[in-house]
C-alpha cells in the first residue's frame, strides 16, 4: 500500500474512534468536535493527494474524488455508530 493511502486510512479510522467517544457527549460539544474533525479529515486527505508526486492529473483527480466520497461515507457511518443526538441543539 502506498504511503498517502495509509495516512488517509489512519485518519478515517481515527474518525470512527472519535465518533464512539464523542457520541455520548453530543449535547455538550461532542457533535461540534466530530463535525470539525470530519472537515479537517476531508481537507487533509485532499491536500495529501494533491501534493503527492508520481501520478497523472487524471489519476490525482480520481483519487481526490474517491477520498472525498470515502470521507463522507465514513463520517455518516460514524454519526450512526456514535449515536449522536441532534435534538438537544434544536431546543
Amino acid at each position: 500500500m502506498q504511503k498517502p493511502f495509509a495516512l488517509i486510512i489512519i485518519l478515517l479510522v481515527v474518525e470512527l474512534i472519535l465518533a464512539l467517544f464523542t457520541g455520548p457527549y453530543s449535547c455538550e460539544g461532542g457533535l461540534q468536535a466530530y463535525f470539525y474533525y470530519g472537515i479537517a479529515v476531508l481537507l487533509i486527505s485532499v491536500v495529501i493527494l494533491l501534493f503527492y508526486k508520481g501520478w497523472t492529473p487524471n489519476r490525482k483527480l480520481l483519487y481526490i474524488v474517491l477520498s472525498i466520497l470515502a470521507s463522507a461515507i465514513t463520517w455518516i457511518l460514524g454519526f450512526f455508530m456514535g449515536d449522536f443526538s441532534i435534538l438537544c441543539s434544536l431546543f
